[in-house]
């Protein structure tokens, strides 16, 4: 009886049998087979997770650029409108300005040819904006802008009866009036402003060649003090280094020593430069324009009987002007006579084809009061 008890032990070790029941000698690699289906599945599911968001996010992008063509727009199409312009600093590496039209669509607006921010810069009026679609950004049309009109220059060229339509006034150049500098076409071609040119007293320009930046900081006259104009001249007269005067007759007085140039605007802006190469500023000022007297004086000459009646067919001419300067800028009571005598208001602005806008006319037959428009009469007067 010992013995077949030993015989089954024996066999039991052999063969794997334990109190009749059958040992299982894979246990060890069923269990990693059960983690390498768990490690598949969860792969899976994670594959299939980016799959249908990736296709989600495309899906979203085709929708938003099939609704936006749908509204009306097609990539390389040509827009041409009229709205309001506003600097935008939020996303400068794709636009630098946003365009609200007339009829209330919002445009993303850039420029590889144009410097847009000179616009913004002094004027918040109306502007003709045209351009080419170039893309669909967040939903917004994004133009590349080739050409832009104050509307106020083709209002300007409507009311004196202008002939010449220009299809495309790519830069007519800025008036900076609170400063009493024109900054021109040409100016435009090798400098841009930096920030709000004449805010807080002062116009930054950067050289586009070289990147240098120079500072006019400008003040109004008084009769006395160091805002003394007619002092200040005398003392730079006296004393300056080195002296440099414009086409236009303007001059520019440097300090001996340091980097300090002066000039003014008549007897009611004055203007310093300080910290400046001379070459920058030499450069400068044959670019710019000084608003002064004696500017205006030639303007009136040229444009006011054209500005003032519609037409100019030597008929008519100019008798006398007196002119009025306040931060807004300069405007000019022009008195003239020929067919008829006649009073006219006038503001200076530059960057008009006639250099003049149109205020107010008054006219009257020879030898009598002149009668406005609106029945009102106003006693002319002469002056020298």
């Amino acid at each position: 009886m010992n013995k077949q008890q030993d015989f089954f032990s024996k066999q039991q070790s052999r063969g794997g049998f334990s109190g009749g029941v059958i040992r299982s000698p894979q246990q060890k690699s069923g269990n990693g087979m059960r983690i390498f289906l768990s490690l598949v599945l969860i792969l899976g599911c994670l594959a299939l997770g980016y799959y249908f968001i990736q296709n989600n996010t495309q899906q979203n992008q085709i929708s938003q650029i099939q609704s936006t063509t749908g509204g009306g727009y097609t990539i390389g199409m040509q827009i041409d409108t009229v709205g309001t312009l506003k600097q935008d600093d939020s996303d400068l590496i794709t636009y630098t300005h946003v365009f609200t039209s007339s009829d209330g669509k919002t445009y993303f607006l850039k420029s590889k040819t144009l410097p847009l921010n000179n616009y913004t810069s002094v004027s918040s009026g109306e502007f003709q904006v045209l351009g080419t679609l170039e893309a669909i950004y967040k939903n917004t049309p994004l133009v590349e802008v080739t050409g832009i009109v104050p509307i106020a220059a083709q209002n300007q060229q409507a009311s004196t009866g202008q002939q010449e339509v220009q299809e495309e006034v790519k830069n007519p150049g800025i008036y900076v009036a609170n400063a009493g500098l024109y900054f021109g076409q040409e100016f435009f071609d090798s400098f841009v402003f930096v920030g709000q040119a004449g805010e807080n007293g002062k116009i930054e320009v950067k050289n586009l060649e070289n990147d240098k930046v120079t500072k006019i900081e400008f003040f109004t006259c008084t009769n006395g003090g160091d805002t003394n104009c007619k002092e200040l001249t005398r003392t730079f007269k006296d004393t300056s280094a080195q002296v440099s005067t414009t086409s236009n007759g303007d001059t520019f007085y440097k300090l001996g020593e340091v980097k300090t140039w002066y000039f003014q605007n008549g007897d009611t802006i004055g203007y310093f430069i300080n910290n400046a190469e001379d070459e920058e500023v030499l450069k400068i000022k044959n670019l710019i324009t000084i608003v002064s007297p004696e500017y205006v004086k030639q303007l009136v000459n040229l444009y006011g009987v054209k500005v003032c009646l519609g037409i100019d067919n030597g008929l008519n001419r100019i008798v006398s002007h007196t002119i009025k300067t306040s931060k807004s800028g300069i405007e000019a009571s022009i008195q003239g006579a020929g067919e008829k005598n006649f009073t006219c208001q006038v503001s200076v602005d530059p960057t008009l084809p006639n250099k003049l806008k149109f205020i107010d006319l008054k006219v009257s037959d020879t030898n009598s009061n002149p009668q406005s428009a609106t029945g009102t009469t106003q006693q002319t007067t002469q002056t020298g």
